[in-house]
């Protein structure tokens, strides 16, 4: 997904999805992101869009069972150029979490951070505030 001239738009994932029983796409936000190499895809509105259309195409069982992969990520005009702490990037994590906790989404984060334990932690932190989720 990180790679406008490669196969890996979400459009791409959610119509290969579409058409084979029983499969669902890996959403990686940071590819996405990154993916129009001019930093966008990363506000509330372009996030609750991409959310709408994976629920019009998939269903909205489908946003109860989510498969992610985020870190931080340099990009340049033709993409990813690799993958980057949250704390050195410009993904904006609480406009990502918001529109996901506003559309009701589950499922599992994986954490592709080069320092992925402290990243993890912050990822659970920024996602207990912003569905006000209690520490556990």
């Amino acid at each position: 997904m990180g790679k406008s001239a490669m196969l890996g738009s979400i459009e791409d994932a959610l119509a290969m999805s579409a058409a084979m029983d029983m499969v669902q796409p890996c959403i990686d936000f940071a590819h996405m992101h990154a993916r129009p190499g001019d930093g966008s895809m990363n506000t509330y509105e372009e996030w609750s869009k991409l959310l709408m259309n994976y629920k019009k195409v998939l269903g909205a069982k489908a946003l109860k069972n989510l498969h992610i992969h985020l870190s931080g990520i340099e990009y340049g005009d033709k993409g990813e150029k690799k993958h980057l702490s949250l704390a050195e990037a410009d993904l904006d994590l609480k406009a990502l979490f918001k529109a996901l906790n506003d559309f009701g989404c589950s499922g599992r984060i994986m954490c592709e951070s080069p320092i992925m334990e402290e990243d993890a932690l912050n990822m659970k932190k920024a996602w207990m505030k912003a569905s006000g989720e209690k520490e556990k």
